[in-house]
Order: structure tokens, then sequence, then C-alpha cells
């Protein structure tokens, strides 16, 4: 996927027009449909603003990465350990001597972690 077929895929979602886009980036509806055909780039503070637009990140608006929220340093520190087999390792030792109800509340947080970290084991595949 490009970033051209990545922003129109937004707008689309969005239910917008070419022109009310061109609006939000104040130029010409035909400068707009040039972009979102890929025959010129946006500038580094449109990007910016059309991630903000759309609530994602300028990685995931230019194909960086298919993970279009993107993580609080803090959240993405724990699911980057979380990946570490050590770390991994660590916890089972552990989570074999906790309480059974201890062990029902991490498994409500694994599900958690789970839904939200497919992306990152998607994106850690891919590399």
């Amino acid at each position: 996927m490009t970033f051209s077929e990545r922003l129109r895929e937004l707008r689309l979602k969005k239910d917008l027009t070419q022109r009310e886009m061109a609006e939000l980036l104040e130029t010409t509806r035909q400068n707009y449909n040039s972009i979102e055909n890929g025959k010129i780039e946006t500038s580094h503070s449109a990007t910016v603003k059309l991630a903000k637009f759309f609530n994602v990140s300028t990685d995931f608006l230019l194909c960086a990465t298919d993970v279009p929220y993107p993580f609080a340093l803090e959240e993405q520190f724990f699911l980057d350990n979380l990946l570490n087999k050590e770390l991994r390792l660590w916890f089972v030792e552990e989570l074999s001597q906790s309480t059974p109800q201890n062990i029902m509340k991490l498994k409500g947080i694994w599900d958690i972690v789970n839904d939200t970290s497919y992306g990152v084991h998607k994106r850690n595949e891919e590399t």
C-alpha cells in the first residue's frame, strides 16, 4: 500500500470529499487530487496535520507500519519487553507461584495485551 492509497482509504472511511480534504490542507481540490493520486507529495507539516486529523500515527499514514494508533512510550516499552523471551520465562516462573485469584487477574490482563500486541507481533514478523 502507498501513502496515497492509505490517504484515500482514510478519507473514504470518514465519508469526506476531496474538496473537504483540500480545505483541511488549505489547498485546491486539484492539488489534493494530485496528492491522492501520488503525483505530488505532501509537506511534513501537512502529513502531521493529516495524521492528527485521522487520529493515526505518521508511520501508519506513511505505510511504515500497519498499526494505525501510536502506543504511548510506556505501553510500547511494556510490549517490547513482553516480546522478550527471558522476561516471558521469568513471568511464567513468577506466575506459577501466584494465587489462583491473581492468576485470573493476570489472565484478564493477558487477554488485553494479546489483543493490543497483535500489530506488534505482525510488524516484528515482517522485519
